[in-house]
């Protein structure tokens, strides 16, 4: 097992950024349900799929299908998915109904019109192939003819039916995965929006966590041990859809906090902060619960002792204390009366770090203004990428000779303590 500070703090601050990731990805898709954002695009992506200008729009007329229906919110609202079942067959009806000609009868005598429907005597493959017939050359036709022919050897008219709903099916699959990666592209911005707002709402600088971490051996070992655990749980989860997967790492990560107990570090008072409501302002009682229910796992993350959050000890809040030299000319701070301070920790090098980055000046400004910009760039990779990295980078730790037992160890660490996720 690989033991080096570097990797150790890489894959803390991995760890970090992926349980951050979730959180953006719960206000993006907040975002994206109230927009509809996921029924335009795919709307969008299928209007352009099955646009012929030598026929019709046959994605227009699959909207209007009846089947349709049973997948909208309301009569405004668009289906945010479909099935690629979904779509070859209501593809094939909607296609079908051109090849019959309804009639309007006009009555010669009062002058009223009257629809009469053409007659539906053959079946639906054969219905889907008189209609690609009657169709102007296009490459849909085109299209539409190759599946044809490839169904035609199936056998029965039902099994050649079958046959050409899965051929339609596997096309629409095969367009949606190409689109899929579109749909990212086009939500990058939102997730570098969303990165920011939760970079300053939960005050993660990544230049100032990266500093403690390799300073800290205790909270860096800690907080390994987390990644660990986390990227273990990730990889037992047998789902193929990323989110999904996501979620249930989630659920059994916390559900293990509650047996998990912590050793205090030197940073821990500093870690401390309320919990910051983000979803104050929002609707959905479904996101209200998934964001506090990953703000447990954040507020697990302040628990180890890693340094986010707004505390009146830390940068920027410390800004605003006065902050005076002592006779033997360390800078020392000495706070206002009741005010918190750095006297708990032990750690002469974090400690001074710390009262260091007190001051307002223009480089520790700049370096926390570009430390949050780092956090926001970072969380906008979303949670997937940064999860598949966890693991990869634990296992290459895992790769290395396990170090030696340490002989300076006499057995005197801190007694854990029992935390309590709070609720």
């Amino acid at each position: 097992m690989l033991n080096n500070p570097y990797l150790d703090t890489l894959i803390s601050l991995i760890l970090m950024f992926a349980l951050l990731s979730i959180l953006v990805s719960i206000l993006t898709e907040w975002l994206n349900q109230r927009l509809n954002s996921r029924g335009k695009f795919l709307q969008e992506v299928i209007f352009k799929m099955m646009n012929d200008p030598a026929n019709h729009n046959f994605g227009y007329l699959l909207y209007r299908h009846p089947i349709m229906e049973r997948y909208r919110k309301d009569k405004t609202s668009l289906p945010q998915y479909m099935s690629a079942d979904l779509f070859a067959q209501g593809l094939i009806e909607t296609v079908g109904e051109l090849s019959i000609e309804d009639k309007i009868v006009v009555n010669p005598i009062d002058g009223s019109q009257k629809l009469i429907e053409g007659v539906r005597d053959s079946d639906l493959f054969t219905r889907f192939e008189l209609a690609v017939k009657k169709m102007s050359y296009s490459d849909t036709k085109r299209l539409f003819t190759h599946l044809i022919e490839r169904s035609k050897t199936a056998g029965s008219k039902e099994q050649q039916r079958l046959q050409l709903q899965r051929e339609l099916a596997t096309w629409f699959n095969e367009h949606m995965d190409r689109a899929t990666g579109w749909y990212k592209v086009k939500q990058r911005h939102k997730l570098l929006i969303f990165g920011f707002i939760v970079a300053i709402g939960l005050n993660v600088d990544t230049i100032h966590v990266t500093r403690v971490l390799l300073m800290d051996p205790a909270l860096r070992a800690q907080t390994v041990a987390l990644a660990e655990k986390t990227a273990d749980i990730y990889a037992g989860q047998s789902d193929s859809i990323p989110d999904l997967k996501i979620q249930h790492a989630m659920d059994s990560l916390i559900a293990a906090f509650n047996t998990d107990s912590v050793a205090e570090d030197t940073t821990k008072q500093l870690a401390y902060w309320n919990k910051y409501k983000l979803y104050k302002k929002l609707s959905d009682s479904l996101t209200r619960s998934q964001i506090d229910r990953q703000m447990i796992v954040i507020n697990k993350l302040a628990d180890y002792g890693l340094p986010i959050g707004w505390q009146t000890e830390a940068p920027p809040l410390s800004w605003k204390q006065k902050v005076k030299k002592t006779l033997m000319g360390n800078d020392a701070i000495k706070a206002e009366p009741g005010a918190p301070t750095h006297q708990n920790i032990s750690h002469y090098r974090v400690q001074n770090y710390f009262e260091h980055r007190a001051h307002l000046t223009i480089p520790n400004f700049l370096t926390w203004l570009v430390g949050i910009l780092i956090t926001a760039f970072a969380l906008s990779f979303g949670a997937p990428f940064w999860f598949d990295l966890l693991v990869k980078f634990v296992n290459f730790r895992r790769s290395g000779v396990k170090p030696a037992p340490s002989s300076n160890n006499t057995g005197n660490a801190p007694n854990p303590v029992v935390v309590t996720p709070e609720k």
